[in-house]
Order: C-alpha cells, then structure tokens, then sequence
C-alpha cells in the first residue's frame, strides 16, 4: 500500500467486530417541564438501536457502571456537548461511537386562515427533536438528524404552554417514541457503514496493548491499518476533532485474553501511543 495517499475512507468497512455504543444523557434544552418527554426519546430511540443495529453492544447512561461522560458530558462555551472531550475519554474504553440527544424546542404555534367575520385560528404544538452520532475516538460527528413534531391543540392547551405549564398529551408522548424509532434506523444505517476503530494505549517492550474491548470479535492474526491519531483541528464553531490522514503502516493481534488486546507491527515502526487502528483484510 501507498501511505502517502490511503486514508480510513479507502477502507473497506468490515462488520466482523462488534461496535460498542454508548448512549449519553439527552438533554432538555427547551422551556418543556417535563423531563419525562426527554426520557421517553431516549428510551424508544434506545430500544430501537437495541433492536436494529447488528454487533452492537449499547451502553447506556443510566446503567450503574456507566463513565461519567455519558451521565454528565464535559460541555463547550455554548452549551453543548464537547464531541471531542468525550471522545479523549471514551477511547480508552473500547467505544466506537457515542449517541446523544436533545429535546430542542417546545412551542405553541397559531395559523390563521380566511378573511374577515370568517377568519379562524388554528393551535399547535410545535416539539423539535434531535439526534447525533460522532466518532468516540475522533469526535467526528458521523451522523446527525433532527425532526419536527407538530400536532394540532385546543386554545387552552395553547396558553398553558405559553405559560410553561405541564401539558400531559398522550398523542405527544406517542409522536416523541415514534420519532425516536424513525431517528434511530437512520442512526443504525450510518453505525452500520462506519470503521470499527480501536486506539494504541499502552506500549509494552515491541506490543502495544489496544483499547480494543476483548469481547470486540479481535482474534491473534487479525490485521489493522494504523493512522496517526495526534492531529487536532478546530471547526469555525470551535468545536475540535481529530484528522487522521493518511495509513502509517499496519499491525497484528499478537494475543487476546480478558484483561487486554496486544499487537506488534507487521514493518518493525513503532507507532505512538494515541495512534488509530482500523481493521483490514
């Protein structure tokens, strides 16, 4: 192969590994007093990964074990999420890819229709949810989805809502679990096509032992493209990723056992600890 000119993108994407998900904590960003349409997302947009998704194996934000990034996110000046913080500590825990959520917006919404004594006004309720995937090692984000609910109200449902009152609509909780399955097999199309990946943590004498979770699939012999994993740019939101480039050379499993998964460089290099690992053939 030429290194000067591979990138992860000239891959083949192999589905052999299971890719390990973790889900964060969705957020309510919206006016919504009720936390429990933000739970209702997550649950259903979860269940449904958890259905759809092969070789995964989710881990989710309220499990008892789980890190503290998926239950309180590090987080940028503007409020949101720090993709790329998340990812410096999910790395070294064998994720793949993280999946967060938002509820956005909740509003009441008035259409006016006709003209003059036959002039009427129309209620709505307006919810925006979104959803986002992003690369545990890179913090790339590798997919991104945002829907908007919209469903016909009373003028008293309406005013309630202007006045942050607690509006209960069982259609509204059955459009934001509707929305979640919709959101997550999209979300699992975009999973389902990503590079499995895996880290250099730790260098002992010529084996690097890898980030890889031993439960992944990695078997002694299997091979591993390595990319450089220290470059670090910053988007004009000021959000920060890592580029990868180009193929520095290749690796293969020396040994897998439950503690760890070890590997030694097929061309003699030695490749830096933080340095990015994806499988081939």
């Amino acid at each position: 192969y030429a290194t000067e000119t591979e990138s992860i993108r000239d891959l083949a994407v192999l589905d052999r590994y299971i890719k390990r998900i973790g889900i964060g904590r969705f957020e309510n960003r919206s006016a919504a007093p009720r936390q429990v349409l933000v739970k209702d997302f997550q649950t259903a947009l979860s269940a449904a990964l958890a259905r759809n998704c092969s070789k995964v194996e989710l881990v989710e934000s309220h499990a008892p074990d789980a890190p503290a990034f998926l239950v309180d996110p590090p987080l940028l000046d503007n409020g949101q999420a720090d993709t790329y913080a998340i990812s410096q500590a999910a790395r070294g825990s064998g994720f793949q890819v993280i999946v967060r959520g938002q509820l956005v917006s909740l509003r009441h919404r008035v259409e006016r229709s006709g003209w003059g004594s036959f002039r009427e006004s129309h209620n709505f309720l307006d919810l925006r949810l979104m959803a986002v995937a992003f690369d545990a090692l890179t913090g790339i984000i590798i997919a991104q989805n945002s829907e908007l609910i919209s469903l016909p109200i009373d003028a008293n449902t309406g005013a309630a809502v202007d006045a942050g009152a607690d509006v209960d609509l069982p259609e509204l909780s059955e459009a934001v679990n509707e929305t979640g399955v919709d959101m997550a097999l999209k979300l699992c199309t975009s999973i389902r096509s990503h590079h499995w990946q895996t880290v250099v943590l730790e260098i002992q004498g010529t084996e690097m032992i890898l980030a890889a979770h031993p439960a992944a699939g990695l078997k002694v012999g299997n091979r591993l493209a390595v990319f450089d994993g220290s470059r670090i740019m910053t988007g004009s939101d000021g959000e920060r990723f890592v580029l990868t480039e180009f193929r520095q050379g290749t690796v293969s499993v020396s040994k897998v056992t439950d503690e760890a998964v070890r590997a030694v460089s097929e061309g003699g290099e030695t490749f830096p600890v933080g340095s990015i690992l994806v499988p081939v053939r």
